[in-house]
């Protein structure tokens, strides 16, 4: 993996991101960022819809007036323990 740029945190924990991956990744200010510990890396992407639950991505459902999302899989399982 190539080292883009090097940027310190802020005392309240923030980091600016470059202006070039901003442009290409086409990241505003009001885009949706995932955060994740990779095995002891910090990876940032653009959010996705995902299952609440398990995490997947593919066959969600959203619940009712909310940003909640969950997989057919995890549906069926909470279907089966009412």
């Amino acid at each position: 993996m190539k080292v883009t740029a090097t940027r310190t945190v802020d005392e309240i924990g923030r980091i600016l991101l470059p202006r070039e991956l901003r442009k290409r990744y086409q990241i505003q200010a009001d885009t949706p960022i995932d955060i994740f510990d990779s095995g002891g890396q910090i990876v940032l992407r653009k959010a996705k819809e995902h299952c609440v639950f398990c995490g997947e991505e593919y066959g969600l459902k959203q619940l009712k007036q909310t940003h909640i999302f969950i997989c057919s899989s995890c549906q069926n399982k909470i279907s089966e323990m009412v």
